[in-house]
Parts: structure tokens; sequence; C-alpha cells
């Protein structure tokens, strides 16, 4: 019963059948790596819950990183057919991968590399960085929070 709504709640937010599946499994996964044995029963359901609701967050932003590079590539490569113009669109998306390695350092590169580029989640990053996912979590916001800044920055000037 309990899986049913939980897979009904991702369902809802990620508007996909495969994508909940792959978030409920997600969620599992964390589950048995949490194992606690001392939480209650309503604390395991909002544990549920909340794990879920994040996971599928990271999904959906995922999915609008993946989507708004791959628009701006196709975009860009596509607009002409002068190879010139497809050698200075790769320039363009090279310089902001520049940029962002100027903004960002040490881990909080090392794991935006990896959830941007190489696109791995949470748990591949914290055990490929010997990291816990929650710090993963909280390096990936930040480098959010510097490149967001960056931009706000630029746009201002």
């Amino acid at each position: 019963m309990l899986r049913q709504l939980l897979h009904a709640t991702a369902a809802r937010i990620l508007l996909n059948k495969e994508d909940a599946d792959d978030a409920l499994q997600e969620l599992f996964i964390k589950v048995w790596q949490n194992g606690r044995k001392d939480t209650g029963e309503s604390q395991k359901k909002a544990f549920l819950f909340t794990a879920l609701r994040n996971i599928c967050i990271d999904m959906i932003r995922k999915r609008k990183l993946r989507t708004t590079a791959d628009d701006c590539i196709t975009y860009n490569l596509a607009a002409t057919d002068d190879p010139v113009s497809r050698i200075d669109a790769r320039d363009k998306i090279d310089n902001i991968r520049l940029i962002s390695r100027q903004l960002l350092s040490g881990m909080i590169l090392k794991v935006f590399e990896l959830y941007t580029f190489e696109e791995l989640d949470y748990p591949e990053i914290s055990e490929k960085l010997d990291i816990s996912p929650e710090v993963a979590r909280s390096y990936m916001c930040r480098a959010r929070k510097i490149l967001r800044n960056h931009c706000d920055n630029l746009l201002n000037d």
C-alpha cells in the first residue's frame, strides 16, 4: 500500500511512469543505506516522502540541465551549415565550461563536473569521491549558488 502511494506521488511530480520507477528504486536504495531502526513509524514515513520529493527534484533539475544544454547545442549548431559558425558555437559552450571551472574549485568543482558533465547522481558521486551523498548534494548546492550569483552579476552590469 505504501509503495503504491509513493509511486503515485513520484509519478505525479515527474509526470512519467518510468521516471517514477527510477525515483522509487533510488528511494529504496537510500532507505537501505540509511538503515536506522531507532525511528518511529511516523518518522520513517516522513523520511520516505521527504527523500522521494528530493530525489524527484534532483531528477527534474538534471533533466532541465540536460535539455537546456542539448537545446543550446542543437540550436547553435543547426542554425547554420557553415563549419566556421559550428566551431564558434562549440567554442562558446567550451567557454561557458571554462568560466564555471574558474569560479568553482576543489570538491565543489569535482562534484559539479561529475553531476553536470558526466551525469552521475549523488550516490555515484559519493562513491567516486569517497564522501557521503548529503555532502555531495551540499557541494552541488554551493556550486549552483556560486554560478547563479555570477550570472546575476553579469546580467546586472
